[in-house]
């Protein structure tokens, strides 16, 4: 599984959970994702799998279907890629994971 961060302005990124080191308490935690003004504060994060499926919903009830594999693994540093075409004043309210029924 990987961490799936998506912000209000349609970047994102995929992370590996190996990216973040075991803290004790009192650290202060660590820093997943740079929240810019060009991306926005972050609208989502989930763990997802390679095969997954996310949807993305927009404030004006927009709904993105987006295949995980196609959004790239970046570091945790890395600002992220556009990953849904969002035009302000629109933003994204909120990331799902696609259930598949077997």
């Amino acid at each position: 599984e990987q961490m799936l961060l998506v912000t209000e302005y349609g970047y994102g990124k995929r992370m590996g959970y190996e990216n973040f080191t075991h803290h004790g308490r009192a650290t202060k935690g660590q820093i997943g994702y740079r929240v810019t003004e060009k991306n926005g504060e972050i609208a989502g994060g989930l763990s997802v799998q390679k095969s997954d499926e996310v949807v993305c919903i927009s404030s004006q009830g927009n709904i993105i279907k987006l295949k995980v594999k196609d959004i790239p693994v970046m570091g945790k540093m890395a600002q992220g890629v556009r990953i849904v075409n969002i035009q302000k004043p629109d933003f994204l309210v909120g990331v799902a994971r696609v259930v598949k029924e077997d």
